[in-house]
């Protein structure tokens, strides 16, 4: 019985190390790499990703988002912020590491400036409305202007 006691003891150990043993070693990121993604002025959903063990390397999951940024294409991630090897989902990673968003202007949108100053519009000149050589009103630019001496007579048709 004391003998059989000893033993549950040690099995009891033993499991304890090991579970404990299995979420440090996890902790440490022996079992994934962080990727930093610096977007470099554009806009990205995502800041950071994860390189899974696989085999004998670090790979992505799913390929890196792709970032967006006004007036520029985006060419790709890289190791570098100049430079540098392009990196793709099938990339090994063997650390941490931080990619670089690469650009370039966008010629397809072609943008025009105004050189000239614009046309300065000439006021229209106000036509008279009259009736019996009286006016009754004046248009300017498509408004119409009623004078005082103008009366409105309403009829109604209903019965």
């Amino acid at each position: 019985m004391k003998r059989l006691l000893m033993r549950l003891v040690a099995c009891a150990l033993a499991l304890t190390m090991i579970c404990g043993a299995v979420p440090a070693a996890s902790a440490a990121g022996l079992d994934t790499y962080d990727v930093y993604l610096e977007t470099e002025g554009g806009v990205c959903s995502d800041l950071m990703v994860f390189a899974h063990k696989f085999g004998n390397g670090y790979y992505l999951l799913e390929p890196l988002p792709t970032p967006t940024m006004e007036g520029y294409v985006f060419e790709g991630w890289y190791t570098d912020q100049v430079g540098g090897k392009e990196v793709t989902q099938w990339y090994n990673f063997t650390e941490d590491t931080t990619l670089y968003a690469h650009w370039h202007v966008d010629t397809s949108k072609k943008t025009t400036e105004a050189t000239a100053e614009p046309a300065a519009e000439t006021p229209a000149e106000p036509q008279k409305i009259t009736t019996q050589d009286k006016v009754i009103a004046w248009t300017v630019a498509g408004v119409t202007v009623l004078t005082a001496s103008v009366i409105v007579v309403l009829t109604s048709t209903s019965k």
